[in-house]
């Protein structure tokens, strides 16, 4: 039996993202479910965009000649550095099979801190399912 490889019908779901340093986050994901993987997953591809809007207001991931995409392979998990701090960044995944890439994830806006945070927990973004 021949399977045909698509690109996903869904996405990744964003699981985290934990502060590093004032200048690096740590972003993770679940890839999306095996129904809708279409094929073999081969990559991911992380989205990053510097927003000038507040991340507690109302904003939207929106097509920007600031976004940068990175593309990831064999991890669900990737640590963004040379970010700056006190800024904010709309984080979106896509994965992808061999044929192209699937949809964004929902996207996630983060603020990195001023200074690096200390011993403390930094507020952190994680995605609770509800």
């Amino acid at each position: 039996m021949h399977a045909h490889c698509t690109v996903p019908s869904k996405s990744p779901v964003i699981v985290s993202v934990a502060v590093v340093t004032a200048t690096s986050l740590r972003l993770s994901w679940d890839p999306p479910a095996m129904n809708t993987q279409n094929g073999l997953i081969t990559s991911y591809g992380v989205s990053l965009t510097v927003s000038n809007l507040s991340c507690k207001g109302d904003w939207t991931l929106q097509s920007s000649n600031n976004t940068k995409t990175l593309m990831v392979h064999n991890v669900t998990y990737y640590i963004l550095t040379g970010l700056m701090p006190a800024t904010n960044y709309i984080l979106a995944v896509s994965a992808a099979t061999s044929v192209g890439s699937g949809p964004n994830s929902e996207s996630v806006c983060v603020t990195t801190p001023t200074t690096t945070p200390g011993t403390h927990k930094y507020s952190s973004y994680r995605n609770t399912g509800l």
